[in-house]
């Protein structure tokens, strides 16, 4: 049976969603703090409707959970549908648009909120959630293999937890994460205490862009070379610590959301390397791993930011994410390293 695939703006729409809403609230947050009477830290989530910042905070959470399920999803789709380079290929166009989406999502909420305040946010929120049901109920097709092995979601899980490259993928997708996203739950504070207006902070996201095009550009020609993809990531989180270095040294000025742009890079480097080979050895399970696998990295986002908010520095979160990076990506080359060493000792044997 031939297996009909996703179309590819139909695929990028449904990977960006989750990013393009989280983006539109950015600039809302101060108006959030305001009119809650919150403090920064907790001004993060909300919803339309809510007549207090307790049903605000449930009813984002909710909606977050459905953003959530519909990337994991989609990355489940694609991995059904396309296997090797060319699913890498689809991965780099698909961080692209990623990284494009915050800038989409900070120019319109940015515009929402200048205009009327966080209520018209979550307004376009609606709207826009509207649009896609549509679009994926007409047009996404079933991409489940039939006839497949079907392990129970225990075993599944089972496996994944005494899986090393699992613990790998799933820290490194966090922390890359959270050293972007950072950025959209602190920078607003940043600027606002530096007296820069709610407009400004959505136009740096041109910025952030550019920088996750050039990395998706740059890392699909480094896969048409056949660079090996661990040397990718490492080279990308030398730039997350390059960055927060940047940003520590500029943090006092509007202009440290410059260096933030060679986090992007990194994002668009690593990313489509991370998720290209995450789930090589689940082939038979893809949907229950899948899901396994997002529960795992969005643990670590969610966590991640929370704690980024409550310190509120940047810098330290941006520095602490690359860190971190970097020694795991030298921690699973030097584990590579020694076993081929060990195979091809014993091959000699």
């Amino acid at each position: 049976m031939n297996i009909k695939k996703i179309s590819t703006p139909l695929a990028i729409a449904l990977l960006m969603f989750p990013q393009l809403i989280e983006t539109m609230y950015s600039p809302a947050l101060t108006s959030i703090k305001n009119h809650f009477s919150v403090s920064a830290e907790n001004a993060a989530i909300g919803t339309y409707l809510a007549p207090n910042f307790d049903l605000f905070l449930y009813g984002f959470g909710t909606c977050a959970f459905g953003a959530a399920v519909g990337s994991v999803c989609t990355q489940t789709i694609l991995r059904d549908s396309f296997e090797g380079i060319e699913l890498s290929q689809l991965f780099s166009i698909a961080a692209t648009s990623v990284g494009i989406s915050p800038v989409i999502g900070m120019m319109i909420g940015s515009w929402l909120t200048s205009h009327g305040g966080y209520t018209w946010v979550f307004a376009a929120m609606i709207v826009l959630i509207t649009l896609l049901f549509i679009w994926s109920s007409a047009q996404l097709p079933e991409t489940k293999p039939e006839n497949i092995k079907r392990d129970s979601l225990l075993s599944v899980a089972n496996k994944m937890i005494r899986d090393s490259h699992i613990w790998y993928i799933t820290l490194m997708i966090g922390l890359a994460n959270v050293a972007l996203f950072s950025y959209y739950s602190i920078a607003p504070f940043m600027f606002e205490q530096l007296g820069a207006s709610v407009k400004f902070f959505g136009y740096t996201g041109f910025v952030l862009a550019i920088g996750s095009v050039l990395g998706s550009m740059i890392n699909m020609k480094l896969i048409h070379y056949k660079l090996n993809g661990d040397l990718i990531v490492l080279i990308a989180m030398i730039l997350m610590v390059i960055s927060g270095i940047g940003v520590y040294l500029l943090q006092h000025t509007i202009w440290f959301f410059i260096p933030m742009a060679l986090v992007s890079v990194a994002f668009g480097l690593t990313l489509p390397n991370l998720f290209s080979t995450a789930l090589t050895n689940y082939r038979n399970h893809l949907g229950s791993a899948g899901a396994l696998l997002g529960l795992s990295y969005y643990l670590i986002i969610g966590f991640g930011l929370d704690f980024a908010a409550s310190i509120g520095n940047l810098a330290i979160t941006l520095l602490t994410c690359g860190s971190c990076c970097l020694v795991l990506v030298c921690i699973k080359h030097f584990m590579t390293k020694l076993a081929q060493s060990r195979n091809a000792k014993i091959a000699t044997d």
